[in-house]
């Protein structure tokens, strides 16, 4: 009896071990497979107007000329980057830091384009585990964040032609740099933008894991041992909002109204939560994930304002 119990706890703890490495892989891996995860966004002819723009706006931004830069993490992982310089000589740049399994070319392609063609050079980030730069997991904003520290540092001391700077982000990326809102120089960054962050990762994930139709309390569970097993990071402390309530810099919270990915509502509530009485808000109507520059004007008119004041 006593053999056939520890038979079972071993198999037990094999399996548990085997979902959990399984969970690590589907939402941190470089190579995952991420389509199940936006399986249950309902397509409609909107999304089409959106992707033929993305395409045009990228075809565009490869016509134009850049400098790759790259860096070393704090933990060795080689990290890339494209500067792209605006139509006229400027003073401004904006770092933008794209989200989950994408690159910045890709995520930033249309709203790149915007800064470009007014008067706002850009460097393009390639997270961690995505695109060109190096490493094998992403980690939700946990080393990202160094990372995007290090960029900030970068440019300040590298593109000598700019003075000010803003930070950009797109759905993980908006927790990268929402990571930082309370560590950048007022005097250097001009402000920041989240297009559609989330407040806290385990609320977020386990909203996503909700959406697949999955177990999701228990599968966080086994992807947050799987993560400290690995010694990858702890999903546990990564609360974009807490840094928000210490911000050092002027916001923007941008989100679709119809956002199926992640919900309205943490815009909302990171907008209740930034200190800053410069803050912005703009949430599109008709928009999903990621659609909110496209959908409303607003946008575009908060990032030119916030950079000229």
């Amino acid at each position: 009896m006593f053999n056939i119990l520890i038979c079972v706890l071993i198999i037990t703890l094999v399996i548990v071990i085997v979902i959990s490495a399984l969970m690590v892989h589907l939402l941190s891996a470089r190579g995952a497979k991420v389509k199940a995860i936006f399986d249950g966004i309902e397509p409609n002819e909107r999304d089409g107007i959106i992707r033929d723009r993305k395409w045009q706006d990228r075809q565009w931004l490869l016509s134009r000329p850049f400098t790759e830069f790259s860096i070393k993490a704090f933990d060795g992982v080689d990290l890339k980057a494209k500067y792209v310089k605006a139509l006229e000589a400027s003073d401004k740049c904006a770092i933008c830091v794209h989200g989950f399994h994408s690159f910045g070319y890709k995520e930033f392609s249309s709203i790149g384009r915007f800064y470009l063609e007014n008067g706002i050079n850009v460097l393009f980030v390639d997270q961690r585990g995505n695109g060109e730069s190096g490493g094998k997991y992403i980690t939700y904003g946990d080393r990202e964040q160094k990372d995007v520290l290090m960029w900030l540092e970068y440019a300040i001391n590298n593109l000598k032609e700019n003075t000010k700077f803003a930070l950009h982000g797109i759905s993980m990326g908006s927790a990268t740099v929402m990571l930082v809102s309370d560590r950048v120089d007022p005097q250097k960054v001009k402000f920041i933008a989240c297009d559609c962050g989330y407040t806290v990762e385990k609320t977020q994930l386990i909203y996503t894991i909700k959406s697949m139709k999955l177990p999701a309390h228990f599968l966080y569970a086994l992807y947050y041992l799987g993560c400290n097993i690995m010694r990858l990071y702890n999903p546990g402390r990564i609360a974009p909002i807490e840094s928000v309530r210490r911000a050092a810099v002027p916001m923007l919270f941008a989100h679709g109204k119809d956002d199926q990915v992640v919900p309205v509502s943490m815009t909302y509530e990171l907008y209740d939560a930034c200190p800053n009485e410069k803050k912005r808000i703009v949430v599109a109507k008709d928009a999903n994930h990621t659609q909110a520059f496209y959908m409303s004007e607003d946008y575009g008119r908060a990032l030119l304002e916030l950079m000229n004041e």
